[in-house]
Order: structure tokens, then sequence, then C-alpha cells
């Protein structure tokens, strides 16, 4: 197939949107390949020649879709459980939200670019075409700002957790996501400002003002630099320095327990998660433009524009697996969605048995079933509450390193006010030590507890500033 002689000057000029986001896409690339931008493309004579070209307005536009129902439908369902099954305003969660809220706007462009590659030209006016082009740059580097912030947030939880106390709030997170959508509209200004439909061709484009080959190139460096590179720095060092703190706090403390292997194992593994993920989806796009400002590519393979711009929006369709379905909250809160809906199924089509079961068990055991669903309810949230003292006391026995001496002032905060029950026992501040006694530790779920207490008495733990801990900046240790 033989391709449309183009001007070399004239192509700098556009900045075609025909199959990849239009604010970061070299117009060469699109000249060059017929199978992502068939409008470039001659009306050859050869019957193979025009089923290629049709394939290719069918095959793109259905490949859109499909990562746009996927990446709508994983979003939708991070953004439900965290609405309506959080228990709590954490700041894992109002930044999982704000990521969630961004894949799935970044995934309403899809359509539009779908219905340009279908029909070979932008059917919906300049108007809509600078707004979805602005929204689209928009999400994309909200989406990567989040990951970055996120990564952040998860440092300073697990490097400096009690110092980072007073930043980890929800108000300062929500804080953080307004500056971060300010900070994605400012880099895209230059897609505000120039972007348009092209007269000939009717293509949704970026039109660069003379000298267009510099304005083009300076663009692909910039959004690199900010939208790929440098996140993809301090994400890198946020979890490399993760990965070494737990590691040398668990030699300090020689810790050979299964639960801290376990735990060292599974923060690992959510790292090189979610580095590849990122790195997978996002360097091949970046890549590819930065390659072709040094010299025309005019012989890769047909398929490799569509697979690297599949890749940038299947990003949006990984974050909800990777920061959502890996978290033990999240989980939680699937498992509890899904009961619940699988509760109104059934009652909704209920059979006669299970009808007169149902009438039986009201008319006969109203306060058993009443009193049964309160235990269950105060039986799960004891257990909650124990793994989350545990995982405190942990983080808490990994920050000081048994090093120095001196009486841990701070332990008091690192503990969440609770009425004794069954089971629990109450947690003795120092000045109570001596007569609690053996009190602490003996409660289920309170071992390092009594472990910091007698190194206190001993003179083996560190001394800490006193600093408040409020409730909602506990530790998210689960979503590690």
């Amino acid at each position: 197939m033989e391709l449309t002689s183009v001007d070399a000057s004239a192509a700098l000029d556009i900045w075609s949107n025909g199959s990849i986001p239009g604010f970061l896409l070299n117009e060469s690339i699109l000249n060059d390949t017929c199978f992502l931008n068939v409008s470039n493309c001659t009306n050859g004579t050869d019957a193979g020649n025009r089923t290629e070209t049709s394939m290719a307005g069918i095959l793109i536009p259905l490949i859109y879709i499909i990562v746009c129902i996927v990446g709508l439908g994983g979003n939708s369902l991070v953004i439900h459980i965290v609405l309506h099954y959080s228990k709590t305003e954490s700041v894992t969660n109002i930044y999982i939200l704000n990521l969630a809220i961004a894949d799935e706007l970044f995934m309403l462009g899809l359509p539009f670019l779908a219905v340009q590659n279908a029909m070979h030209s932008w059917p919906f006016g300049s108007f809509t075409c600078r707004l979805v082009m602005t929204v689209d740059g928009i999400n994309q580097f909200t989406s990567i700002f989040c990951l970055t912030v996120m990564s952040i947030d998860r440092y300073l939880a697990v490097v400096h957790p009690i110092r980072s106390s007073k930043w980890r709030r929800p108000q300062v997170a929500k804080a953080v996501n307004g500056t971060i959508w300010a900070v994605s509209f400012l880099v895209v200004l230059p897609v505000v400002i120039f972007a348009s439909v092209q007269r000939e061709g009717g293509i949704c484009n970026i039109i660069w003002p003379k000298p267009a080959n510099v304005w083009a190139a300076a663009f692909i460096i910039y959004t690199s630099t900010v939208g790929f590179f440098f996140p993809l720095l301090v994400i890198c060092m946020c979890y490399l320095l993760i990965v070494i703190k737990i590691r040398s706090s668990g030699k300090k403390v020689h810790a050979t327990s299964t639960k801290r292997r376990k735990s060292e194992r599974k923060v690992t593994r959510m790292v090189v998660i979610v580095v590849a993920v990122f790195v997978f989806c996002w360097m091949p796009f970046y890549a590819l433009n930065i390659i072709n400002l040094v010299e025309s590519l005019r012989d890769e393979p047909q398929g490799l524009h569509l697979f690297v711009v599949v890749l940038s929006y299947a990003n949006s369709c990984a974050n909800p697996i990777v920061y959502g379905f890996l978290s033990d909250n999240f989980k939680r809160g699937f498992r509890k969605a899904l009961c619940r809906s699988s509760r109104r199924v059934e009652n909704h089509e209920p059979t006669e048995q299970q009808q007169h079961q149902e009438e039986r068990r009201r008319v006969l055991m109203p306060r058993e079933s009443l009193r049964r669903a309160v235990r269950d309810e105060e039986d799960e949230e004891e257990e909650e509450y124990r793994e989350e003292v545990t995982e405190m006391t942990e983080i808490c026995r990994i920050t000081q390193n048994g090093n120095g001496s001196g009486q841990p002032e701070s332990t008091r905060a690192l503990f969440l006010e609770r009425p004794s029950g069954t089971g629990v026992s109450e947690v003795c501040s120092p000045d109570r030590r001596g007569a609690c006694g053996d009190v602490v530790g003996k409660g289920p779920g309170f071992g390092p507890a009594a472990t910091l207490l007698n190194g206190a008495k001993n003179g083996n733990v560190k001394t800490l500033p006193e600093e408040p801990v409020e409730k909602n900046s506990s530790l998210e240790i689960s979503y590690l």
C-alpha cells in the first residue's frame, strides 16, 4: 500500500489525534502508518488494500470500546466500594478514590477516538474537539500524578509513621488532590490553546504555530519529562526506600516470625507489580514519541502504534486491580458488596419453602436472630480492631530499633482508645505500669504492646517525642 506524499513542514503543522491521545502524538507517526490512520492512505485499486483499510476501521474502534468498557467497569466498582463500604475516611481511600475518578474520566475519551477512526473524520465540531482533548489530557496527567502521590504516601506511612502523622490526614489528602487537578490543567494548557479541527481532512488535531517543528519537539520532551520520567523516578525511589526500611528493620530486631516474613514478601511483591505495570503501560508510548523526533520510523510493524495506544489506556484499567483488588480492605469491601447483592437477588426470587422458613423464623425466633446478628457484628468489629492494633504496634516496633534507653512516652498515642470488653485487656499507660503488672499484653493481639512496655522498663527502647496521632491518621498498612 502506498502512502500519500506529505510535505515535511506541513506535517509538523498538525498534531493528529487520529488514533492516540492527540496532545502527545507526532504527526509523522500517523502519516507513516496506514493501519492506524487510514485517512492518510491513497485509495488504491487493489482489493487486498481495501480489505486491510476496512478491517482497520473496524478493528481499532472495537478495541477502543472494549478497553473503555473494562476501564469504566473496574473504576466504577472501586468508586462504589470506597464510597459505600469504607468505614473510615482514610488518606489511602481518598487517594484511591481520586485515582479511580481520573481513570474513569480518562476512559470517556475513547469512544470519541473510536468514532473518528471509524468515520476517518471528526464529526463533533471544533469546540467538542478542544474539550475532549483537554479533558483527556488532564485526566491522563492526573492519573499519573495520583500514582506518584500514593507512592510518597506509602513511603511516609512506613518509613516515618510518627513524624508524618500530622500530614497524613484526610484534610491534607483532599488539598493534595485538588492541587493535582490544578497542576494537570496547567500542564495541558497548550492543548487548550491550540487544539482544533483540521480544515483538510476534518481530523481533531493540535495545530502548532510557526515554527511548528520546534513547538512539536518541545512539547514532546516537556510532556515526557513531566508525565513519565519524573513520576517514574519518584515512584521507584519511594518504593526502594520502603523495601530497604522494612528489610533493615527486620534485621535489627531479629524478626524471624512468619508474619514478618509474609509482610516483607507482600510489600516487595506490591512494589514490583506497581512499578512494572506503570513502566509496561507508559514506557512504549513515550519512547516511541521521543524516537520519532530523531528519526522517522517507516519500517515498524503496522500494529505497533495501536499496541502502544491501547497500553497507555490499559494502565487505567489495571489501576483498579493493582490498587484495589490487591488491598485487603478493598477485598473485604468487595465481598460485602457481593454478599449484599446476592442477598438482594435471593430476596427478589424466593421459593415457597424459603418464604415459609423465613416467616417461621420471624415468628418464633425474633430475639435470638437479633442477638445473633449483634454478636456477629461485634465479633467482626473486634477482630478488625485487633488487626489494626497488631499492625500499628508492629510498625512501632520497626521504627524503634531497640537501641538507646528511656521510656517510650509516645507509645500511648499509637493505640486507639477502646472500652475494655470480653477478651480485650486495657492498655496501661507508663505511669500505671506497676499497678497493672502483667495485665498488659494478655489480651488477644497485644503481644507487641507488652514487648514495648517491658522494653521501656529495661531501658531497651529508644525514647520518641510525644506527638498526637488522630484516629483517621492510623496507618493503612493493608494497602501495601
